[in-house]
């Protein structure tokens, strides 16, 4: 499909201009206080004395209250001429810095946000213009082959998606975005890869204040040629500069957690001077590209061992390989077309013993497929083979590989995900005494916002059902219960504890649901 399929937007901007800025946060050892770190970029279009211009920073709470005494400030000439590095002198950063007191931290299952404005004053104390971006306070770490967010491992329950809509093609509603969301979220996901380019600048925005870690990949796909342009240095601009467009673009997202490097283009220099620039300009992520593969290691560009569609048996081999000396990822596995992902829940096992294995990533995410009707009125779903005359190539129906349909109806395999990626997880101990064991597999939340119901059933008659009382039980923890009542009558029948967890509270975690 072609055509202009996002918002295209003209501004002016002051003679004296914000041209851009950069938002950081730097959690202490502790993972408690911050400093909050801003790169500005002033930009003046004409001959104008700036004494006294100043520009300014204040942080404000989910309530819209200042979150700062007074705003930090910083003259405008220091600031222009501070981005002009001498010979052994690079450019400083960051140019504005704070500390702040126990914010909020950000991550998929808490997204605590802030706002950041910064504002242009003249030297009359007016006000030129003004900026602002969400800030969440996280940060992103890898440490003996593990990924930890905030201090915390964390597990990276993944889905590729593409963007795609039943009725506009690669033009996607606001709507539709937020119905994903919601369906990621009441699915137990918490990461996307946007496969395979970066999405619209809507996606980011709701990413950050629902909460979904995102690997934000560059529009890179070579796959006919695979890797010939990588190492052709006429390309090297080229790539160079998608790889600017992406970070420059989606910096001062807290959702996005690794850049990518492109899907499927092989591997060469132009991938490893897209990474050096990634790497120079934004300390505070990690570089991710499964292209970058060598034996017996990976280039050294890539900060992770990036893999598609390996076995249970080849994770179990690479897991004890002492060539992967870099945390292991699956940004595709699972693919789900058909009836598939049936040996979902065998995979998760290997994923969740192994801190090394930081998550995988499900492809994919929707059917892509559109709405057609037949000469009769009927509609049907239209994919491969369906335009054009007979012979037309065409993927057929391998772009109907979703967990849900191209309307996001679910499909089957999309409740089997949800159920294995769940972190609430009951297991059986004692059933002749009705003893199970609860286990919180959340990184930050502790279990006090949702009830627990049981019922104990016989040939679909209830013997026995009651209510749990209210958990309180931290993250990464387990708790021993026992529900049903331990003097059960001995029976030949097969009797049945079901033991159902519902939300309760309306919390940040659970606000798409």
């Amino acid at each position: 499909m072609s055509g202009i399929y996002r918002d295209v937007y003209l501004f002016a901007a002051p003679q004296v201009h914000i041209f851009d800025f950069f938002a950081q946060t730097d959690l202490d050892e502790d993972y408690k206080d911050a400093v909050l770190k801003i790169q500005p970029r002033v930009v003046k279009y004409q001959h104008k004395d700036l004494t006294d211009w100043t520009i300014q920073a204040q942080l404000y709470d989910n309530q819209n209250r200042p979150v700062l005494e007074q705003n930090i400030k910083k003259d405008v000439w220091s600031i222009m001429y501070a981005w002009f590095a001498t010979q052994r002198n690079p450019v400083k950063f960051p140019l504005l810095a704070t500390k702040i007191k126990d914010p909020k931290k950000w991550s998929a299952e808490q997204p605590n946000l802030y706002t950041l404005v910064l504002t242009l004053v003249d030297d009359k104390g007016k006000i030129v213009e003004a900026k602002s971006c969400k800030v969440g306070f996280r940060e992103i770490e890898i440490k003996n082959k593990t990924l930890y967010i905030n201090g915390k491992k964390v597990k990276l329950y993944g889905v590729n998606r593409h963007e795609s809509h039943p009725d506009y093609g690669d033009t996607i509603p606001l709507e539709s975005m937020l119905q994903d969301i919601k369906l990621l979220k009441q699915c137990n996901i918490n990461a996307v890869r946007t496969s395979h380019y970066p999405d619209d600048p809507k996606w980011y925005d709701l990413c950050d204040k629902y909460g979904i870690y995102l690997i934000d990949e560059t529009n890179i796909e070579t796959h006919g040629t695979i890797g010939y342009l990588t190492n052709r240095s006429e390309w090297h601009q080229a790539y160079v500069e998608r790889a600017i467009r992406v970070v420059e673009r989606d910096k001062n997202h807290p959702s996005v957690i690794f850049w990518s490097l492109g899907n499927e283009s092989g591997s060469g220099p132009n991938h490893a001077a897209m990474a050096g620039r990634i790497h120079n300009y934004d300390t505070t992520r990690y570089v991710h590209y499964e292209g970058a593969q060598d034996k017996p290691t990976d280039p050294p560009y890539v900060d992770m061992h990036s893999r598609k569609y390996y076995s249970i048996w080849q994770l179990e081999e690479a897991v004890k390989n002492p060539a992967y000396h870099l945390p292991i990822i699956q940004c595709e596995s699972s693919y789900a077309r058909g009836n598939a992902i049936g040996n979902f829940k065998e995979y998760w096992y290997v994923y969740e013993k192994y801190d090394c294995l930081i998550g995988a990533f499900i492809w994919d995410w929707a059917d892509k497929a559109l709405r057609k009707h037949d000469d009769s009125g009927n509609m049907y779903w239209a994919y491969g083979g369906d335009y054009g005359p007979p012979g037309t190539p065409s993927d057929g129906t391998m772009v109907c590989n979703g967990i849900v349909n191209a309307d996001r109806n679910p499909e089957p395999e999309y409740y089997e995900v949800k159920k294995v990626y769940q972190r609430i997880r009951v297991e059986p101990v004692d059933l002749q005494k009705g003893k199970v064991i609860i286990h919180n597999k959340y990184d930050f939340t502790t279990l006090d916002f949702v009830d627990i119901f049981w019922w104990l059933t016989t040939d679909d008659k209830v013997l026995q059902k009651g209510r749990l009382p209210k958990l309180s039980l931290p993250a990464k923890r387990s708790s021993f219960k026992s529900p049903a009542h331990p003097n059960l009558p001995v029976m030949c029948l097969t009797s049945v504890l079901t033991v159902s967890i519902t939300v309760t509270a309306h919390t940040a975690k659970t606000s798409a649901n």
